[in-house]
């Protein structure tokens, strides 16, 4: 076991996000209007982010795993977007996902274990516990992600089991619908459910060594999260009628309950619960990392000093914006889960930027010297580029509040733009007056 323990630790980090209840929900929602054509969704999305993941491999082979992003980023597009990238794509859905899993771990802990035990105080607790843990030891923060995401496997897989054995209930078989009768809005909603993977490239310390290849630890993450939530949610088709599954905002709770009964009941709240830590734990690992990642593609390798100062600082900001949303509510609002979609689609637009980064430095380095790169390799780097952008264009305009998506994206993204001026016209002052 000790052998395979740095591949689990850093699968766990990489599969975070996509264990957590938002995705378990979403992806409901979507088995009940696709029907066994999930399972086509599903493995279309594993095979476009298998392009990215390729794409980041290709560039690991000059940068850190820990500044790979900001690196091409920042050196195609300029320092000042790199971090815009960081502040819109990463950090939004931190603060906005962390908030709604909160919501859900508490209301799920209420109903499902411990009726007596206020939702907001269980919410309070679960956040305060992640946020100490990290700021106390990042070592174990990493081997209890790897405990919360084996828990979630583990009640997720046997739940999924006891579908495919017929025990709980009588399935009710969903006959598949031809491709191109599938909405095309749910065909993509596993592409931004199998988003995060690249928490994976995070699995070192703050100086970015890791014991792990990161294209390998990316891999593992997208196919184990893909094979796990494939299958239940293919289950839960034969269990629940699709139009149920469709129209609930609790599919996987119905589905368990339709599979399990009790005991199915049981296994899901475990799966939420656990799924819950898994997600905001890896994004409190990762994201201090990330911005490490960011000021050392500008200023250079971190010294111990500043590797300390921002890992705190990130966590101490990250939890006051946290428990600052719950405080007011938000937890509760229907915007909320508008705000988390936007998040996910600026963290599919991050991959889109890294892809076109890459391409253009691909481009500028065949033109100003006689190496050329394998032209196959240009030619996937477009074809996925293109695959993502599509997306990304159908997503937001088949959302069912585009024009508040479209203006809270807006709004966000020139917030960060500016934010990210400042910073690196203060940080330039800065450093010419030292």
């Amino acid at each position: 076991m000790k052998r395979f323990w740095p591949i689990i630790t850093a699968t766990s980090l990489g599969m975070g996000m996509m264990l957590s209840p938002e995705n378990l929900a979403a992806l409901g929602r979507s088995a009940g209007d696709l029907g066994s054509g999930i399972i086509l969704a599903i493995l279309a999305a594993v095979l476009v982010h298998r392009g990215t993941i390729a794409g980041y491999s290709r560039e690991l082979r000059d940068e850190s795993p820990q500044t790979v992003e900001a690196s091409v980023i920042g050196q195609a597009f300029g320092r000042v977007s790199s971090i815009a990238c960081f502040l819109c794509c990463r950090v939004l859905l931190a603060v906005t996902l962390a908030t709604a899993i909160l919501a859900t771990a508490g209301f799920v802990f209420n109903e499902v274990f411990l009726h007596w035990f206020p939702n907001f105080a269980f919410a309070a607790l679960l956040l305060a516990g992640i946020l100490v843990l990290n700021l106390s030891s990042d070592s174990l923060a990493r081997r209890l992600q790897a405990a919360f995401v084996l828990a979630a496997m583990a009640s997720l897989t046997a739940l999924s089991l006891m579908g495919l054995w017929g025990l709980g209930g009588e399935p009710s078989t969903v006959a598949p619908r031809p491709l191109a009768l599938l909405p095309p809005r749910q065909l993509l909603i596993p592409m931004m459910a199998l988003i995060g993977f690249d928490l994976a490239l995070f699995n070192g310390g703050g100086r970015g060594e890791t014991s792990v290849p990161a294209g390998s630890a990316m891999t593992a993450s997208i196919a184990a999260a893909a094979l796990a939530l494939g299958l239940w949610t293919w289950v839960s088709t034969t269990a629940v009628p699709g139009a149920r599954l469709a129209q609930s905002t609790i599919p996987h709770m119905i589905a368990a309950r339709a599979v399990g009964g009790e005991w199915g009941r049981i296994l899901m709240g475990v799966t939420v619960l656990s799924g819950s830590a898994a997600a905001i734990n890896a994004l409190f690992i990762a994201l201090p990392l990330n911005l490490l990642g960011v000021v050392s593609a500008a200023l250079g390798p971190p010294t111990a000093s500043r590797i300390k100062w921002v890992r705190i600082t990130a966590l101490m900001v990250l939890g006051l914006l946290v428990s600052g949303m719950l405080a007011l509510g938000m937890a509760g609002e229907p915007a909320i889960d508008a705000w988390v979609r936007a998040g996910m689609l600026f963290w599919l637009l991050s991959y889109i930027l890294f892809h076109g980064a890459g391409l253009w430095l691909e481009l500028r380095k065949r033109s100003a010297s006689s190496t050329r790169p394998p032209r196959a390799e240009l030619w996937k780097t477009m074809i996925v580029l293109a695959i993502l952008g599509m997306s990304l264009i159908i997503l937001i305009k088949s959302d069912p509040d585009g024009g508040a998506l479209t203006a809270f994206m807006t709004k966000s993204a020139a917030a960060c733009l500016l934010i990210s001026w400042l910073t690196w016209r203060v940080a330039g002052r800065r450093r010419q007056t030292n």
